[in-house]
């Protein structure tokens, strides 16, 4: 896959990425002929291992095709399709920050789509001895530094949902170490720049240097909700609806469930057997 950027960030292949890869072999894709094109996409930074292996897969089905793509905080991202950062389509981690470009006509109104679902864990460094079993053990005194994005990167702000139901937030904010998305929260805890930090329980598993240290239960999970968008400004042809079609389709859920996402039904987010052709 190759990247670019509108200051989000490169892609470099990872070990589950690898897998990922590997795996699409037996998911049957063909390769029809295909003019080539290109799609510029921009990805949250918790959906780079799902979105190398989509590219990958595109790219297996139709390698006249070329894709690109940038990850950032999904906030970011939005800033830089207002500013005509030349997007085709945007993977959000949040629908509602999609939901606004719908309002100010960067996005049709029938070209935005529920991908999937995830969720939030507490993770500390691998092997530290602070001890997690709870909520209230995210203000004892050795909790020096805790890493979360501000409240306008979507991780940030279902962390700080949680955080104020519980009523944790005012005696954590002094502690918290701010970071730019959700790589970047998990790489501050990976490095031991924070003692713990809240991030999604998909980007816990790409790291062996941090450990879940809580699991965040069921019935306390902010309704985390990531969507897929067509960007009206800048069309290229059929290969970004071929994109979208196959990440919405159930070869798309079947990557995302892989890389540890709960897809959207396939009711809500399978595409007509027209938008499926190339």
């Amino acid at each position: 896959m190759r990247s670019w950027s509108t200051g989000g960030g490169s892609n470099r292949r990872s070990p589950r990425r690898t897998q990922l890869a590997l795996m699409l072999l037996g998911l049957g894709f063909s390769a029809p002929p295909a003019a080539a094109d290109d799609v510029l996409i921009a990805a949250a930074a918790s959906l780079r291992e799902p979105v190398a292996a989509l590219v990958d897969a595109h790219e297996a089905r139709y390698p006249g095709d070329r894709i690109l793509a940038s990850f950032g905080s999904s906030s970011g991202l939005a800033l830089q399709i207002r500013h005509g950062a030349p997007v085709n389509v945007f993977l959000s981690a949040d629908a509602g920050l999609v939901d606004g470009l719908v309002k100010e006509g960067w996005v049709g109104a029938t070209q935005h789509f529920p991908l999937a679902s995830n969720r939030l864990v507490v993770v500390r460094p691998r092997g530290s001895d602070l001890p997690i079993s709870g909520p209230e053990d995210l203000v004892q005194p050795g909790m020096r530094r805790f890493a979360l994005p501000p409240e306008a990167v979507p991780l940030g702000r279902y962390g700080r949902r949680w955080l104020k139901a519980r009523g944790l937030m005012s005696r954590l904010a002094r502690r918290i170490v701010a970071t730019e998305h959700a790589r970047a929260t998990l790489a501050a805890v990976a490095a031991r720049h924070a003692d713990a930090g809240i991030v999604y329980v998909t980007d816990a598993r790409t790291s062996d240097d941090v450990e879940i240290a809580w699991q965040i239960p069921d019935d306390q999970q902010p309704a985390i909700g990531y969507s897929i968008a067509r960007i009206d400004s800048h069309t290229t042809g059929v290969a970004a609806d071929r994109f979208i079609a196959l990440t919405r389709g159930p070869d798309g859920a079947r990557i995302l469930e892989l890389a540890g996402f709960i897809p959207a039904p396939l009711s809500l987010t399978n595409p007509d057997a027209k938008a499926q052709r190339p």
